[in-house]
């Protein structure tokens, strides 16, 4: 874990964010200790350091060794899927230690296109998170024609085999 998100601690994950992205999970533990305070969540846009949108989470709600569900604004859309995001996450006055959540994070960097700050410095590995999106339109339509094609396909082979069965079995 990165340790407890106590006050006047900064964690950051950059990331980069699909277009059509709907919600952000990150993995919290509690250590089983009633909790205090609240996470300041935002989520940030690197090349123009515009905050996206921002969460309060009371400490209480979180489940240990669970995902929290970060739902994004229904009118959330990256123009540019190369663009940086960064998830920014501070505790309250009242996030102390021994009653302050953690966040899960990867020994390792097991995610190429981000890197994981404590307090601006970089740190080895990646938080653990999910990003939910739906698929875009011309995906959707790709796999429309790919199904029609198929199902054509099927009916020209049961065709065949219908028609030249017999002819078939002769040979």
């Amino acid at each position: 874990t990165v340790g407890e998100c106590v006050e006047n601690t900064t964690i950051v994950q950059t990331l980069k964010i699909p277009p059509t992205a709907k919600k952000l999970s990150l993995l919290l533990a509690t250590y089983q200790e009633k909790l205090k305070g609240q996470l300041k969540i935002q989520l940030v846009n690197q090349k123009t350091n515009v905050t996206i949108q921002e969460w309060d989470i009371l400490n209480e709600t979180i489940a240990d060794n669970r995902y929290y569900t970060l739902e994004l604004k229904d009118d959330f859309y990256c123009d540019d899927s190369e663009d940086m995001y960064a998830i920014r996450i501070e505790g309250d006055s009242a996030c102390k230690a021994g009653s302050s959540p953690t966040i899960w994070k990867s020994l390792a960097d097991t995610y190429p296109d981000g890197d994981l700050y404590i307090d601006g410095n970089k740190c080895e590995g990646d938080l653990c998170f999910e990003i939910y999106y739906t698929a875009s339109v011309e995906i959707i339509w790709i796999y429309t024609v790919l199904v029609i094609i198929l199902l054509i396909l099927l009916i020209i082979v049961q065709y065949c085999f219908h028609k030249f069965g017999n002819s078939i079995e002769k040979i």
